[in-house]
């Protein structure tokens, strides 16, 4: 095993048995996800996050946890998510994107699986879309205002676009039935195929992220006017799917 994926199954089980040590029998599961559970992970840039399942969550249950809090960023450890059965259940229908997200890259290392058997009803998944793409339709227009066309602002505006609209453009491709690819420009390619859309300012948006292209105050302001106008379409022929 390659020196740095060693790396990364000592921190994991490194995760684990201190989970175990703190909560005992009260731990029910630990689960990885996001992109080191996946094809993308990174180690320069991936965060481990992790789903940790209480048999019961309490404030006292996660005060045992904060003192560790600190050595885990140090090992590029997210803050965890805790939930018991309970609260997980209760939370489906007012999150089902990240926990569709979740499922779709996911490991659990610590007892039984709490995303295997995972299913969202359309309508939860409908709605928390629509709102996602209309609020984040409404921070572009906030944050341009906000960054004042000056260009370090703006590039970090149309990077963060490129992460927090993948999400939604493959909860699009859920909705019409399809299993969404993870790269984001394969979900570009679906995307222009299933809503007939352009997404070229999108694209550009990705290399900017990806660090292949780089831009000055008056191209990022176009790029800007061109990622607007494909988050707009995108809105528009959205409306269709959230309707049937």
């Amino acid at each position: 095993m390659p020196k740095r994926e060693l790396n990364l199954e000592n921190t994991l089980q490194f995760f684990v048995s201190q989970l175990e040590q703190l909560y005992g029998e009260d731990l029910a599961s630990v689960t990885l996800y996001g992109s080191t559970a996946g094809v993308d992970y990174n180690p320069e840039r991936s965060d481990l996050n992790f789903l940790v399942i209480l048999k019961e969550l309490d404030p006292n249950q996660l005060r045992k946890s904060v003192s560790l809090v600190k050595g885990w960023q140090q090992r590029q450890i997210a803050t965890p998510l805790f939930l018991d059965p309970s609260l997980m259940e209760s939370s489906l229908a007012l999150f089902p994107m990240e926990f569709l997200e979740m499922k779709d890259q996911h490991e659990t290392l610590y007892g039984q699986d709490p995303l295997a058997t995972l299913e969202v009803p359309a309508k939860y998944l409908k709605l928390q879309c629509e709102q996602e793409l209309k609020g984040k339709q409404l921070r572009l227009h906030l944050v341009y205002l906000a960054a004042q066309a000056q260009q370090p602002a703006l590039e970090e505006l149309l990077i963060a676009s490129v992460k927090s609209f993948g999400v939604i453009m493959r909860t699009l491709l859920r909705l019409k039935g399809l299993e969404p690819p993870r790269e984001f420009l394969e979900i570009l390619t679906e995307i222009e195929r299933v809503f007939h859309l352009q997404p070229d300012g999108f694209r550009e948006a990705h290399q900017l992220r990806m660090g292949f292209r780089r831009f000055d105050r008056d191209e990022a302001e176009t790029l800007y006017k061109r990622l607007m106008h494909d988050v707009t379409s995108l809105a528009d022929k959205a409306e269709d799917c959230f309707r049937e």
